[in-house]
């Protein structure tokens, strides 16, 4: 059976000249976080003192415990929620002198999906993303920008059904399509993978790899599986307590005994396969009293 790679290149399938995105339009481009901080009222800092710069192409993968800041600091990336301090620069350019239009011509965002949100049909659902689109674009450009990337994920033949009707995994890539349609050359999800079943969590992690690597782009998920973002990330971002970040790096040097331990408070075993790591648990490193031994 052909991987997804494969079949997101393959010769057999339609329409090659029209599969990828405009590549040039999508790569060299540069984040950089410098002395991020956040909060959501006074005196409750969710991250603080984020210093981070992605500058290629991959898929990055945000792990960490609960409640450490990663959806605020993709949120953050995104301009969903304005700086308390500190500056990201999108290729030189202060996040906090551009409009969310322009911010959006880099970044394309995908929230958590819920079938209950969209009772449109895919077609319209993808459609969405094309209010991020150059204002000047026809409609004719606009359906065929749709058409793309239904082709890409091979989700043409859902274009009538409703959102609403779609199954998990339908619905993450009609959800990646709207994202891609604005032609960002950064791809933000905040938990892609978050209520399905393992099937599909392989599957769209697969995906985002290949599209990161296939159109030469920069996707950034947040991620609660270490085993997946260590299969498949090219970088992890580990965040810990109290909203900081402990370690960027490829998987096999984040995802590590020491760090796992540090950073979750769980005993584990960490062994390599295929050279990538895998992760083993073992006993909470919890007391009764829900202290850290």
């Amino acid at each position: 059976m052909a991987s997804i790679s494969e079949k997101l290149s393959g010769p057999e399938r339609p329409l090659p000249d029209e599969r990828k995105l405009d590549v040039d339009e999508i790569s060299d481009v540069v984040i950089e976080m410098k002395d991020v901080s956040f909060g959501y009222g006074i005196g409750e800092t969710v991250i603080r003192d984020i210093n981070l710069k992605i500058d290629r192409p991959g898929l990055y993968c945000v792990v960490g415990p609960n409640g450490v800041g990663k959806s605020t600091l993709i949120k953050c990336m995104s301009k969903i929620e304005n700086l308390s301090s500190g500056d990201i620069l999108i290729n030189g350019r202060s996040i906090r002198t551009m409009r969310h239009k322009d911010v959006a011509k880099f970044i394309g965002y995908v929230p958590v999906v819920s079938k209950d949100v969209f009772s449109m049909s895919v077609l319209e659902t993808i459609l969405i993303g094309c209010q991020n689109r150059r204002s000047g674009d026809s409609e004719e450009s606009k359906m065929k920008a749709v058409y793309k990337v239904m082709v890409l994920l091979n989700i043409q033949d859902l274009s009538e059904k409703l959102f609403s009707e779609l199954s998990a995994g339908q619905h993450q890539k009609v959800a990646i399509a709207r994202g891609l349609v604005q032609k960002p050359r950064v791809l933000i999800l905040d938990e892609p993978t978050a209520n399905l079943d393992v099937k599909y969590q392989v599957y769209v992690v697969e995906l985002l790899r290949a599209l990161a690597e296939s159109e030469g782009m920069i996707v950034i998920m947040i991620s609660h599986d270490l085993n997946l973002s260590a299969k498949y990330a090219h970088e992890v971002i580990m965040m810990s307590p109290p909203g900081v970040i402990y370690k960027v790096g490829p998987p096999e040097d984040v995802i590590t005994k020491e760090n796992i331990e540090t950073v979750y408070g769980v005993h584990c075993k960490v062994i390599e396969d295929d050279g990538a790591p895998v992760v083993i648990l073992g006993q909470s490193m919890m007391d009764e009293f829900g202290n850290i031994d």
